[in-house]
């Protein structure tokens, strides 16, 4: 990630690092408007059922953007239970 890029390169300019904190937290505020109260993600903000496609990859960017941005972990612990109570009984998921 850019974040991480950034904190390996010195000397930052404190102005562009200032720049992509900003946007990760953006887009961490705006991720967050797709979560339901099942945990899980959907299409739009107020869909009532949740996607285990979108949940999923939702669950990649969380776990990708912790990396260099405070995540909170009550929010992947959602998902995840999500996707886990979404599973099929042989353990696969259907696409929906």
């Amino acid at each position: 990630m850019i974040l991480q890029y950034l904190a390996a390169n010195n000397p930052v300019d404190p102005a562009v690092l200032l720049k992509a904190e900003d946007f990760a937290s953006q887009g961490y505020q705006r991720l967050l408007t797709f979560q339901n109260n099942d945990g899980g993600f959907g299409l739009w903000t107020d869909t009532p059922t949740s996607s285990v496609i979108l949940s999923a990859y939702g669950l990649m960017q969380l776990n990708d953007m912790a990396q260099v941005f405070p995540v909170d972990p009550d929010v992947v612990d959602r998902v995840r239970a999500f996707l886990l109570s979404a599973r099929n009984a042989d353990g696969s998921w259907s696409a929906g």
